[in-house]
């Protein structure tokens, strides 16, 4: 039976109308919350940004669409619709005859078919009888010759087959020929208009894909683009880059082309376009498919920083420029510091960071030039030296600063002391930094008032600064190594001191300007010291004895010997001792040593072995004398000046400084912003602590042993963004080996050759791989300047240039230069690596063979009869005694042709004599063989020996070749000339271009010493 309903009113314990409208609110507000969740998430920025994306790639195709039909749809495609109507019109004519055709191609198809099947047939009954032949011969002899019956029927019958078949489809081509010949004229009118119409028709379809029409909008309407929507996450899986998560590494998923939509995509570069539009700068290199570095293995965050997953403005990680932009982009985009993002995206003006670390390994970085500066800084300013560097440490990089061995010799210990307490005030423009009297000692509250008990921080910190000046230049003149310096007798000549100055080159290193800025990356000319106020640093004496040999006075110096006379050191030395300090530096006081102060910093270094009773017992034994040694030999190690100077006593000594290896990568936490308030990013510390290394120790109340000791390089704004951009660049791998530049054998030769360029400043003077040259803007003339080192590989034999550059000699090549190329005394091995490095950077051959070069008796002297009509003569000395005849002007004349054997490669010589003007801009070489409008190299004799005046010069030619037309053919022939020139050129250096053919150089067995490495690719001038 059912059950009866209970009586009512039901007993509840809670009111069921009342829950209903809970229900019901609670509906409605879940509700309420999934519209406005299905709304934000159809309105998120990525969907935003590709929406107005889409419609700007439209506006883009249509423009383009109507450019390609404007350009299709011409008076030429008017023309050939013209005689495609017509075309078509004579095609109708012959309509029956095509019908006809047509009608006897159908009919042959049957016959064809047959004829193909019946061929197949006995095609397979010709191989049976013929396998059963063979088999009978082989096997059952008695019964062969009724097998050869059979063979024999059944080839025949084959070969009626194949001619009956073949007569058909002779036909068939035939009649299928007549109806081409018909349509001929139309089908290629139709080709020509499709190929004409194709950029057109191809923007057009593509301009109606791109239209976001009806479809487009159900495709990403909200719901329904969960099926396949348009709008979608753009990412890029990249498993050989890594992120760190709980200890582990996971591989990259790159979304940045969400947004950045255009990035690796051409034709959106216009800085009108938005730039999260724009495609990316330098596609050929970087982002493009065809790139070295394409999206979809390096994807965006590995270089640019930034959350890889993320696909929101904010979540991405974006850093502003300025104050400006952090404003514009809270106001725009919500943005705000996202303070637990460790990696976020660098700002713009930093980008170039990212690609060190898979660079570390190069020394130049041409194409990230603001890396490429702030590395140059580094290595120049030595922070190297204190901050272990693993990229630098590998390239072997010499010490920054000159050597302090021999320091008492050299100079006063007055001037030393001044140098040490503030380096600019004797020079403007020196590298070296400011260690002492900086603010956390003298200034330890900054902008602020000082209190009471900071005034007296202020004075005891001056106070130990003057001690501890005195002490280490105490330690240094204690145990400088004694030196003599001879007097140099008589009195030098000023005035052609300063001009040998200029003339002999010193000034591709140097500058005499006591108003010089420090520019360390717009020129090579500060790679030495100003030498504005030398007079007053060392004696004219001391200066005459290293300007005449340098490495005497220090074998690990960098300035080269210029191999002076001894009158010309002495005017140079007399010149340089008048050039004195500015008055304020000489008038300076010097500091006075408080030996209270100096007992407690003695005492402090004292104690880190002892205790304090033995402390103090061995400090009681030592006069005051030898504490400021004892104390000074410490502040030297205390704050690293071993890491830029050579010091007695610190020859082993290990960098002071935090490795900065990894420093890019290190957690924001981890950095001490102490009580400055400054945006907590890494670029802002580090751009804070470059400006003012101490500053992080303002308003603290540290003793002078705990107090910051970086010292002040005074960098300027843009030193400050360019050493930036390189410390954001030192960061952790995190990634496979796979990604990382590995050089290969040519690219490791040319970067140890880039090297030692670098560490000698040969940029200084000459221009390499297009950068360089800085003294060649003191030069009027660009012909009397060094050389531009263009093509040097491919140009000379490595034997010669190992030579040249081991000694080389003073108007050896170019008898006119005033300017010296010194000699820096390389070892053999960077003899061989500099030799390597111009093989490898023109693609030439090494080592270098020197192979027999034979050539005919007419080209030879056809050569030199040309080497006579172009009038070679009047500039290249074909010997010592043309070069030192009477009445020659030496300024005038070109290199000396009596070397090139042994000096050129046999090839290069005629391709420099047709196109010096692209092997060396600037050259004094007139280019004899022009180009004409097309571009091709023209002979100037193939026009010039048809006019009288050198009627007689072509019968001699035409003696030589056997012919007029052949001695034509010869002087029209650019190539054909300059071989020519080259076989006579060549003899020069063997005999005086005097010996008769055949000519042979020395035996094909001769290298350049040391040489050990295969020989790189054919370069342009051809190798043998």
């Amino acid at each position: 039976m059912p059950r009866k309903p209970p009586a009512e009113p039901i007993d509840h314990h809670y009111d069921i109308p009342r829950l209903n409208r809970a229900f019901w609110w609670s509906a409605a507000a879940l509700t309420l919350a999934f519209i406005v969740m299905i709304v934000a998430d159809y309105n998120r920025d990525w969907k935003t940004f590709q929406r107005v994306f889409l419609r700007l790639d439209a506006k883009q195709t249509r423009d383009a669409a109507l450019a390609a039909r404007q350009k299709a749809l011409d008076d030429e495609h008017t023309k050939l619709v013209g005689e495609l109507r017509q075309a078509r019109a004579e095609i109708a004519t012959h309509q029956t005859t095509l019908h006809q055709l047509d009608a006897q191609l159908k009919a042959l198809d049957p016959k064809i078919y047959l004829a193909d099947q019946q061929y197949k047939f006995t095609k397979a009954s010709f191989d049976a009888e013929r396998y059963k032949y063979e088999d009978r011969l082989a096997n059952d002899r008695r019964a062969a010759p009724s097998a050869k019956r059979d063979f024999d029927r059944i080839s025949q019958e084959l070969d009626q087959r194949t001619v009956a078949l073949a007569t058909l489809k002779k036909q068939d081509a035939e009649i299928r020929a007549r109806v081409d010949a018909i349509n001929a004229k139309k089908k290629e009118l139709e080709s020509t208009i499709e190929k004409r119409t194709a950029a057109f028709r191809l923007s057009r379809d593509k301009y109606v894909s791109l239209k976001q029409d009806t479809l487009f909008q159900l495709r990403n309407a909200a719901i329904l683009d969960m099926i396949n929507p348009t709008l979608r996450v753009q990412q890029v899986q990249l498993p050989d880059q890594f992120i760190n998560v709980n200890f582990m590494k996971i591989p990259k998923v790159d979304r940045c082309t969400t947004c950045h939509v255009g990035a690796d995509r051409k034709g959106f570069e216009d800085p009108k376009i938005k730039e999260v539009f724009r495609t990316h700068p330098a596609l050929h290199r970087m982002v493009g498919s065809e790139s070295m570095h394409p999206a979809t293995t390096f994807g965006c965050t590995p270089c640019h920083g930034g959350r890889d997953r993320a696909t929101s403005f904010w979540s991405a990680g974006h850093s502003p420029e300025t104050e400006a932009q952090e404003r514009a982009w809270t106001k725009k985009y919500d943005w705000e510091f996202d303070k637990f993002n460790e990696n976020p995206v660098l700002p713009l003006k930093y980008a170039e960071a990212g690609c060190y670390r898979c660079h570390s390994s190069e020394t130049n970085f041409g194409d990230a030039p603001t890396l490429d500066s702030g590395m140059r800084v580094v290595e120049t300013l030595g922070c190297w030296g204190c901050h272990r560097i693993e990229g630098l440490e590998k390239q072997g990089i010499p010490k920054v600063g000159p050597s302090l061995e021999k320091i008492g010799s050299k100079l006063s210990k007055d001037w030393t002391t001044r140098w040490v307490m503030n380096p600019p005030s004797f020079r403007a423009n020196t590298r070296m930094p400011n260690f002492f009297y900086l603010e956390n000692f003298v200034d330890v509250s900054g902008p602020t008032p000082p209190t009471a008990a900071q005034k007296k921080m202020n004075e005891d910190g001056r106070v130990e600064n003057d001690t501890m000046v005195n002490a280490i230049v105490s330690y240094l003149y204690d145990r400088s190594k004694p030196a003599e310096v001879p007097p140099v007798p008589g009195r030098g000549d000023v005035a052609r001191g300063q001009k040998l100055l200029a003339e002999r080159g010193c000034f591709g290193c140097h500058l005499a300007d006591p108003n010089a800025q420090r520019d360390l990356t717009g020129t090579y000319r500060q790679f030495g010291p100003n030498l504005a106020g030398i007079g007053s640093k060392a004696s004219r004496d001391w200066i005459y004895h290293w300007i005449s040999n340098p490495k005497q006075w220090n074998p690990d110096t960098k300035m080269p010997n210029l191999r002076l006379s001894p009158e010309d050191a002495l005017d140079i030395a007399e010149y340089l001792s008048t050039l004195k300090a500015p008055p304020a530096f000489d008038q300076a006081g010097l500091p006075k040593t408080d030996e209270k102060t100096l007992e407690q910093i003695a005492l402090y270094f004292e104690m880190s072995t002892k205790t304090l009773f033995d402390a103090k017992a061995d400090l009681a034994k030592m006069d005051l004398h030898g504490k400021e040694v004892y104390t000074g030999k410490n502040l030297i190690a205390h704050y690293g000046c071993y890491a830029c100077h050579a010091i007695p006593g610190f020859e082993d000594a290990k960098p002071i400084g935090t490795e900065l290896t990894e420093e890019g990568s290190k957690a924001v936490h981890r950095l001490d912003f102490g009580f400055i308030h400054i945006p907590h990013t890494r670029q802002d510390w580090f751009w804070t602590k470059l400006h003012t290394p101490r500053v992080f120790d303002r308003n603290r109340a540290r003793g002078w042993e705990e107090k910051l000791r970086m010292p002040n390089f005074r960098f300027s704004d843009r030193e400050l963004d360019q050493v930036v951009t390189a410390v954001l660049g030192f960061q952790q791998l995190n990634a496979a080996s796979s990604v990382v530049k590995e050089l290969s054998p040519r690219e490791e030769a040319i970067e140890k050759g880039r090297r030692i360029v670098k560490n000698h400043n040969c940029q200084g003077c000459h221009v390499f791989e297009g950068v360089g040259g800085s003294y060649r803007s003191l030069v009027a003339d660009p012909s009397l300047a060094p050389p531009i080192i263009q093509g040097e590989g491919a140009k000379v034999q490595p034997d010669w240039l190992f030579g040249f550059l081991q000694a080389p000699k003073t108007g050896q090549i170019r008898p006119w230069l005033e300017v010296h190329m010194p000699t820096f005394g390389f070892t053999d091995q960077e003899l061989n690596e500099l030799t390597r490095y111009f093989a490898a950077l023109d693609r030439a051959e090494y080592p270098f063979l020197i192979a027999d070069y034979v050539t005919t008796p007419g080209t030879w002297a056809a050569g030199k009869k040309v080497f006579e009509l172009l009038k070679c003569a009047q500039c290249h000395p074909r010997s010592i005694e043309d070069m030192n005849r009477p009445g020659v002007d030496r300024a005038s004349l070109a290199p000396n042709l009596q070397m090139a054997e042994t000096r050129l490669r046999h090839d290069w010589i005629n391709s420099w004599i047709l196109r010096p003007d692209e092997w060396m801009p600037g050259t004094r070489m007139p280019t004899n063989f022009p180009k004409n409008d097309d571009g091709h190299r023209v002979s100037p004799l193939g026009g010039l020996i048809d006019s009288p005046q050198f009627a007689k010069d072509r019968e001699e030619f035409a003696k030589l070749f056997g012919s007029d037309e052949a001695a034509k053919q010869f002087l029209s022939s650019p190539d054909a000339v300059t071989r020519a020139l080259r076989d006579y050129v060549w003899t020069i250096g063997i005999n005086g271009g005097t010996a008769p053919v055949p000519l042979k150089a020395p035996a094909a067995t001769q290298t350049a010493s040391g040489f050990g490495a295969p020989p790189a690719a054919a370069g342009p001038a051809g190798t043998h």
